[in-house]
């Protein structure tokens, strides 16, 4: 079994991150074009998936907690989900990211401080 290079953590980093966030921004700008999300912003334009891809972009990057990223670089996201069904949309969004990366980060830093053999699946009969 090849071990994974850098091109391999960083590719799966991109997708593990932008096809959870699309496939909930889609969801969420479905519901909030149907007035089934309450919501504060603009959601009339033909920009609404792009806001809706951009609040839980938001939601991911204000998760990283001692970074504080969107106040460092003054972000705000334009769109904002108000009702207790996008806040629930939110957080499984949240939930389902969180497990997939600090795998992948384990992974990054078992790599980056030593481990001599390759990350592979570990199982029972995994030696």
């Amino acid at each position: 079994m090849r071990a994974w290079g850098w091109e391999d953590l960083t590719w799966w980093a991109i997708f593990v991150v932008t096809m959870p966030t699309a496939a909930f921004a889609a969801a969420a700008a479905v519901l909030v074009h149907h007035d089934l999300i309450a919501s504060r912003g603009p959601t009339t334009d033909v920009w609404l998936a792009y806001r809706t891809f951009e609040t839980f972009a938001w939601n991911l990057a204000d998760a990283v907690p001692v970074l504080k990223i969107p106040e460092t670089l003054n972000w705000a996201p334009e769109l904002e989900l108000t009702s207790v069904t996008g806040g629930a949309l939110v957080l499984a969004y949240k939930l389902l990211l969180v497990l997939p990366l600090v795998q992948l980060a384990g992974i990054v830093l078992s790599r980056s401080f030593g481990a001599d053999t390759p990350v592979a699946a570990a199982g029972p009969g995994a030696r």
